[in-house]
């Protein structure tokens, strides 16, 4: 009898501490984690305002700061100005020379030709001169520094004759020009200055208008990194917001006990508070490929045991759990 109960009390104790083994299997612990966003700037500058302070709850599109951009208004009124000068210029290629400056080219052709007459008589007369020198010089009635003298002037007057001829030239150049009109290729280069100019001011423009910085995401404002006064450069990340409607638990499951995880599966939770010891989830991802045991939660016993990655997500109590909670997972049949 004895020696019978002592067989029953040791087969007890082992189913116990079998079903207690196989319950604790079912058990994991992750941290709440959510969707993090991080908010940069799109224009360069200093931070002028921040309306918003970490443990502020905002919305999509809500305004969480404003960078100055006065050098970039000063730049556009620039390029503005610029702008007009290059469609004035276009304008004036379309129409074409206007009549006083024909005139104006007319009258300096004019006014060259009459100096080119004068210099040509001037020319004949010193050639004229120039010869008779040299035939006195041939009958030895002049000196030869006479004839070198006289071939000096007569060198200056073909000079002088010839420049004037070449400004002539010229002058009836740029009166045919005026008349004329402008080219295909001063239009061409007028019309690419506008549309550089134009090109400028709308990229500025587009810059300005990102003065203020929005919010990309519901959610709480996790962290700010810069303060009212500092300058941040473009593209540099001033916040981040925690989108707490969509919370999850991250465990590792080992290969071994996989089998108890299923896509959709709804199992319960225990954050430790108050109205909040029971919290329904869903496994939502289930990694394809295992990997050794995380760092930050390996054991000696399990540091080389392969594990895989599951999210539960957080289905009620959301107001009451918050990213960084420490959570027990229940993956067993609900009990």
């Amino acid at each position: 009898m004895k020696k019978s109960l002592a067989s029953l009390c040791i087969v007890s104790i082992l189913f116990i501490f079998s079903a207690c083994q196989s319950s604790d299997l079912d058990y994991y612990t992750g941290s709440v984690e959510s969707d993090s966003y991080s908010v940069s700037t799109e224009v360069g500058g200093i931070i002028e305002e921040i309306y918003v302070k970490e443990g502020d709850t905002v919305k999509k599109g809500d305004k969480l700061a404003r960078i100055n951009v006065d050098s970039l208004r000063l730049e556009l009124g620039r390029l503005q100005a610029q702008s007009g000068a290059s469609k004035a210029a276009l304008d004036k290629t379309f129409k074409g020379s206007r009549s006083e400056e024909i005139e104006k080219a007319r009258i300096q052709v004019n006014q060259q030709e009459t100096v080119v007459s004068s210099n040509q008589q001037d020319y004949n007369y010193r050639l004229e001169n120039h010869n008779t020198i040299a035939q006195l010089y041939e009958s030895d009635a002049a000196s030869e520094q006479s004839l070198k003298d006289s071939k000096a002037v007569l060198d200056a007057a073909s000079s002088k004759l010839e420049s004037s001829r070449q400004q002539l030239a010229y002058l009836r150049e740029q009166l045919q020009l005026v008349q004329n009109g402008s080219t295909k290729e001063d239009i061409d280069i007028s019309k690419s200055n506008l549309d550089a100019a134009q090109w400028s001011i709308k990229s500025l423009e587009d810059n300005i208008a990102k003065e203020f910085v929005y919010a990309n995401s519901d959610g709480v404002i996790e962290s700010l990194n810069y303060l009212g006064g500092e300058y941040a450069p473009i593209f540099t990340r001033i916040a981040n917001i925690n989108n707490l409607s969509n919370l999850w638990v991250k465990i590792y499951v080992e290969e071994k006990n996989l089998g108890n995880v299923k896509l959709g599966k709804e199992v319960t939770m225990d954050a430790g508070l108050d109205g909040a010891d029971s919290i329904k989830g869903k496994v939502v991802y289930i990694a394809s490929e295992g990997e050794f045991t995380p760092k930050n939660i390996e054991s000696k016993e399990n540091k080389q045991e392969i594990v895989y990655e599951v999210k539960i997500k957080v289905l009620d109590h959301i107001d009451a759990v918050k990213p960084g909670v420490l959570v027990d997972v229940y993956l067993g049949d609900s009990k």
